[in-house]
């Protein structure tokens, strides 16, 4: 049994990545939080002692991992000294809020040489899997251009807490938490990772930060891409759309109980009925996989996945900000 630390409670994920990763055979036998009665709270839900001090709570010996669940701001400090006091570590998304931080983050992960994952919990979707094998078995032909859109009503209705448009910690507005999830899922669906980046973001509820956007990415084989994400919306909802030479594929919602799927070809429509399908586990509970059997971290969640999507969201901020193409990937 490895015992891990939780560093932090601030995300709105934590208790869902905590039970996910205690049911796959992880243990959180202590709870660090910034806000001290946040972490008291977390701590007493999660039957583990409490530690309000930072470098203490990682110079304990028997904690070999943590998971970083504190605001994304503070991620480079917390991750860093994770790091250097050479613990495996899972993080959720994003890595930090810019490239630059997160060059850094990554140059301290690799320089202790531990186990590191990032969430990027998409890609364990059933649904999305489903379109990731069609498209890399050739059964789409070649991808030409592809649309997700993620969007929820925080900005509209009390859905968060009130710290989540607070961008001292948050680091970005819904581009970075929840427009992310497209920035890293379709250049995993298409296989390739966008050259060109342009993006337009818009704040009609002055929650402090972007509250709707569009990114749009180009690819070096031909497709166009468009991410789409909005907290000004009337209810939490997905959207895919893949087009190819041979099919293209929708899929209205996230969940395989009530997803909508259509499969056209050249031959006819097709409706996918996902309802028996069952997600691959969220990669907090791929993390304590990766702990108690020592297994290698898969590559879909690793650091340099992390480091990709980091920067795609600094692409997409500099995109609208300068009113300008982004060009990626050249470093």
């Amino acid at each position: 049994m490895i015992k891990t630390a939780l560093l932090g409670a601030w995300h709105v994920h934590t208790d869902g990545f905590v039970q996910a990763f205690t049911e796959a055979g992880g243990t959180i036998t202590a709870v660090w939080d910034e806000h001290e009665t946040r972490g008291r709270e977390a701590a007493a839900r999660y039957h583990a002692s409490f530690e309000p001090d930072l470098p203490r709570i990682l110079a304990q010996p028997d904690i070999e991992a943590v998971l970083v669940e504190s605001s994304t701001t503070s991620h480079e400090e917390v991750i860093t000294a994770a790091a250097q006091a050479g613990k495996a570590i899972f993080t959720d998304k994003a890595l930090t809020p810019d490239l630059a931080s997160s060059r850094r983050t990554a140059d301290a992960v690799r320089a202790a040489g531990i186990p590191f994952m990032i969430s990027l919990e998409a890609k364990s979707s059933a649904l999305y899997q489903w379109v990731f094998d069609r498209i890399h078995r050739g059964e789409l032909g070649q991808v030409t251009s592809a649309f997700f859109r993620r969007s929820h009503q925080a900005a509209v209705e009390p859905m968060l807490p009130s710290y989540w448009f607070d961008t001292s910690q948050t680091g970005g507005g819904i581009t970075l938490d929840l427009g992310c999830h497209g920035l890293y899922l379709l250049p995993w669906l298409i296989g390739e990772r966008p050259d060109r980046v342009q993006a337009s973001m818009r704040a009609p509820f002055d929650t402090g930060a972007d509250e709707i956007s569009s990114t749009t990415m180009t690819f070096p084989g031909g497709a166009i891409a468009s991410a789409h994400t909005s907290s000004a919306a009337s209810q939490l909802d997905n959207t895919l759309e893949i087009v190819g030479t041979h099919a293209s594929v929708q899929i209205l919602g996230s969940r395989t109980e009530d997803a909508w799927i259509r499969f056209a070809t050249p031959s006819g429509i097709e409706r996918i009925d996902p309802s028996s399908w069952t997600d691959a586990p969220l990669p907090s509970a791929v993390f304590a996989d990766v702990l108690e059997r020592r297994k290698p971290v898969p590559e879909a969640y690793s650091l340099q996945e992390a480091l990709y999507l980091s920067e795609m969201i600094e692409a997409a901020y500099t995109s609208a900000e300068e009113n300008r193409t982004v060009y990626t990937g050249r470093d």
